[in-house]
């Protein structure tokens, strides 16, 4: 009989919780009213809406009039850049941001913005003197991610946000990875926007939210609409945001004791790895990570082939970026932090979460150093034929 599937793909999507079920299924049974009606079934949405509010807030350090709910990280950010994204405004990211972000860069520089890019470190953090550099003037807007979605590598936001308001500018963060797997505080912090998204945190998909600081400005993406003070108009998504809110709960009663025990897992992972597996390195390992997070390099190995012969053997993990997936482009990260496109095609990204088990590292560590062997010598076996 075949084993269960070990997934090991949390930083793309992390399967739903049972706390979030189990809200989900007490609601379904019901027939959910518009948030907006007035009768007794709308009054009940509301309420359970503005629960999830107060949970998301609370999650985050923030106040829940300055939480607005979104589709998700994708609109999250956009809806932070398009505020600043103007002919004239001088804006500052880094080239290690989400595609998304990028995406949002690229929009503005074509408005005729002016935006800067933070280099990275061979180490995967952000190059100190280029962040200083672009500060050292007045900046209207700064989106630096808290964490980065490939290698985990967390950068110092406290540094940076001071160095930013120093030069006058609203502070965006994509924090998408590092919400619920690391202690935020957006009134410690001071950052202006903050995205996340709910499938990140064990909630359905189509589900986010955008932190706003009080009095910071937005401008919604359409109008027509009441709902979220005018700021993001259309019916909510309530099945979504009551899984987000539960998410939230279910981290505050045990988030902490869960990310110890996964951070303990991820590091046994990574020593019998590296210890099993010649030619092995783990991207960012000198830097500040998530405490899920590894990303491996091999030596002489084509990280889609093995990724496709772990799937075979049951095994869920990616190369990189979900939303990236498909693409034949090595990683923008890797290639940002100094790796050539040759090692970058040989990464392989294993993100752990609520439902990793000691048994599914086990399992992993017996089995990934029989597939990277394999891959190579299939690898060599090719490179004579080609030389034909």
């Amino acid at each position: 009989m075949r084993n269960a599937r070990i997934y090991l793909d949390h930083n793309a999507t992390s399967p739903l919780r049972p706390e979030v079920r189990e809200v989900l299924s007490q609601f379904s049974t019901h027939s959910l009213s518009n948030p907006s009606s007035v009768h007794t079934s709308g009054r009940r949405a509301r309420k359970a809406v503005d629960e999830a509010r107060e949970e998301v807030a609370r999650r985050i350090g923030a106040r829940p009039s300055e939480i607005l709910f979104t589709s998700g990280g994708t609109e999250s950010n956009a809806l932070a850049w398009q505020v600043f994204s103007q002919a004239g405004e001088t804006l500052v990211t880094s080239n290690m941001e989400h595609p998304c972000v990028l995406a949002a860069a690229q929009k503005a520089d074509d408005r005729g913005a002016r935006v800067s890019y933070v280099g990275a470190e061979r180490t995967g953090g952000l190059r100190k003197s280029d962040f200083e550099a672009y500060t050292a003037s007045p900046v209207k807007f700064v989106s630096i991610q808290h964490a980065n979605n490939e290698t985990g590598v967390v950068h110092p936001l406290p540094t940076m946000i001071q160095q930013a308001k120093a030069a006058s500018a609203a502070f965006h963060t994509d924090a998408v990875q590092s919400v619920g797997k690391l202690p935020i505080d957006v009134a410690e912090l001071g950052v202006d926007y903050l995205s996340l998204s709910g499938h990140k945190l064990g909630a359905l998909s189509g589900i986010g939210a955008l932190y706003v600081r009080k009095g910071s400005p937005l401008e919604p993406i359409w109008s027509g609409g009441h709902q979220e003070k005018g700021r993001r108009t259309g019916t909510e998504n309530v099945l979504g945001i009551l899984s987000l809110g539960a998410a939230c709960r279910a981290l505050r009663d045990h988030g902490v004791e869960e990310n110890r025990r996964v951070e303990r897992l991820r590091n046994l992972l990574e020593s019998e790895l590296l210890n099993r597996i010649p030619g092995t390195q783990v991207t960012g390992r000198a830097e500040t990570r998530l405490p899920n997070t590894t990303h491996l390099m091999f030596e002489n190995v084509d990280g889609e082939s093995l990724l496709i012969a772990a799937d075979l053997e049951g095994i869920d993990g990616s190369t990189g970026a979900a939303c990236a997936s498909g693409s034949l482009e090595p990683s923008h990260v890797l290639l940002a932090m100094g790796f050539s496109p040759t090692q970058a095609h040989g990464s392989l990204r294993l993100s752990l979460g609520w439902s990793t088990t000691q048994a599914d590292i086990d399992r992993v560590v017996e089995l990934l150093p029989k597939l990277v062997a394999q891959v190579r010598e299939v690898r060599q076996n090719i490179r004579p034929r080609l030389a034909l």
